[in-house]
Parts: C-alpha cells; sequence; structure tokens
C-alpha cells in the first residue's frame, strides 16, 4: 500500500474494527489486573476495618440500646410491631 494511500486511509478513519477493540479490551484487562495486583491488599485492609468499626459501632449501640431494634414486618413496613399500626 503506498505511503499517500494509508495517509488518506487515516485521515478519513471508518470506525475502530473488531481487531482494534479486542485489543483495546485486552488492555484495559491488563491494566485492571496490575491495578488490583497493586492495590488490591490496600483495598481488601481499609474494607476490613471499616466493616470492624462497623461491627464495633453495632455492639456499642446494642448493648446501650437494649431492646429497641428495628425490624421489618411481614406487610413490608419496618416498626417496632403493630402498636401504632391502626392510627394512620
Amino acid at each position: 500500500m503506498p505511503l499517500s494511500r494509508s495517509l488518506k486511509t487515516l485521515r478519513h478513519p471508518r470506525g475502530a474494527s473488531a481487531v482494534e477493540y479486542l485489543v483495546a479490551l485486552l488492555l484495559t484487562g491488563l491494566v485492571v489486573m496490575g491495578v488490583t495486583r497493586l492495590f488490591g491488599e490496600v483495598v481488601r485492609e481499609k474494607f476490613s476495618d471499616g466493616d470492624e468499626k462497623i461491627s464495633n459501632l453495632d455492639h456499642e449501640q446494642g448493648s446501650s440500646n437494649q431492646g429497641s431494634s428495628i425490624t421489618a414486618s411481614a406487610d413490608g413496613e419496618g416498626g417496632q410491631g403493630r402498636a401504632g399500626a391502626g392510627s394512620r
């Protein structure tokens, strides 16, 4: 293919072909895998710390508010029972 024809093709692209999409997909996958390997343990530790803090909060609140848990009822309304159900 002559050089002038190659330059003309570059100036008027018809769109990406399936091969170009595949190459882009593979490169994206490699980047995601690399970032996951690089930061995966840090992210896992952060989520674990957050989960632990939330669990500790739940336990602290549970001991100070004994018996005041809110649960969902069978009709889909959350609440502490049926005491005020008739006064809508």
